[in-house]
């Protein structure tokens, strides 16, 4: 594939679910020159799926969305396959760095070299199948965001997979296209009490069992980000974003150096159309993703013994975090 030069912004986010980055997404993408795109990791998945409920924001099914289809149309054509069907060329176009859990060695060694942080030491890897598999995943999500800069027009795309495996191989890899690709990933947080209790509405299990996941993706996220530079990389409280968003997206814009005053530009696009993939049920929602509100309903969900239950497990992480 070839594609022109682009300077596009790349804002990924690493979260734990239930964590905001629907909002934090959204917002960003209301910003004049952003494109909001959702867990862009599920497009194949999506654009290949029958299920009505897998729709893009805008409500089309993907492959007839008036962003997503154009972009599947520009992939089509640099790949000189232009015969495929749209679903047909998805199903062929893997972006999702896969399952890498089933077998030890697959689901060791992928996320081992991906946690030393080292761009030649993934390279001398890249002949062995989960490798290869994964490196061709993050080499097409490059240029899918160059499909995506070229047909929105957008200097900034946010892509809020969640994924710290994809956002890693993402940082590895941003010279895959022939320059560096700037990219800025936002690690969000919350409370984890506030995270277990969302959680428990959803699929009621033990607070320990919720805390103990909580945790072990902490750690994983933070090891994932250990080799990322600080100019890089910005941890983001849900709680901020709640409180105070216009001063989070201005801490935002300073982050990715651009001017602050794209911030305030963000509300007065609240209702504008998005095209995001997955995420909160919200976001289909036009107005719902505007009303931004703190969500603290934790404090009269967990009982006294789920607090205890949770501090437990994960206390001193949650502390760690800032939070008391």
């Amino acid at each position: 594939m070839s594609e022109s030069s682009s300077n596009a912004k790349i804002i990924y986010i690493v979260a734990h679910g239930h964590s905001g980055t629907t909002l934090l997404d959204t917002l960003i993408g209301n910003m004049p020159g952003a494109v909001s795109t959702g867990e862009v990791e599920r497009i194949a998945q999506w654009a290949v799926s029958d299920d009505p409920d897998k729709v893009c924001t805008c409500g089309a099914p993907i492959v007839e969305c008036e962003l997503w289809g154009p972009c599947c149309d520009r992939l089509r054509s640099n790949a000189g396959e232009e015969t495929l069907t749209r679903r047909s060329f998805w199903a062929r176009f893997p972006v999702h760095l896969g399952d890498h859990g089933k077998r030890f060695y697959v689901g060791f060694l992928l996320p081992l070299l991906l946690l030393l942080g080292s761009s030649r030491l993934l390279g001398l890897f890249r002949r062995y199948a989960p490798v290869s598999a994964a490196l061709r995943a993050t080499d097409n999500s490059w240029h899918l965001f160059r499909a995506l800069q070229s047909v929105s027009g957008a200097r900034i795309i946010v892509d809020s997979s969640k994924s710290p495996l994809r956002m890693k191989a993402l940082y590895l890899t941003r010279r895959a296209l022939g320059q560096r690709q700037p990219l800025y990933v936002i690690h969000m947080v919350r409370d984890g009490r506030a995270i277990v209790s969302s959680y428990q509405r959803r699929i009621p299990r033990s607070v320990a069992h919720y805390a103990n996941e909580w945790r072990r993706r902490l750690f994983y996220r933070a090891a994932m980000l250990f080799t990322v530079s600080g100019q890089d990389r910005l941890t983001l409280k849900y709680e901020d974003l709640a409180s105070s968003p216009l001063a989070t997206l201005q801490a935002i814009c300073t982050f990715i150096g651009e001017p602050e005053s794209l911030a305030g530009e963000a509300f007065e696009n609240a209702g504008a159309v998005k095209h995001n993939v997955s995420g909160n049920p919200a976001r289909l929602d036009r107005d719902a993703l505007a009303r931004v509100r703190l969500d603290e309903r934790w404090r009269q969900e967990l009982s006294a013994e789920d607090l205890s239950a949770f501090r437990r497990r994960a206390g001193l992480l949650n502390r760690w975090l800032g939070y008391r």
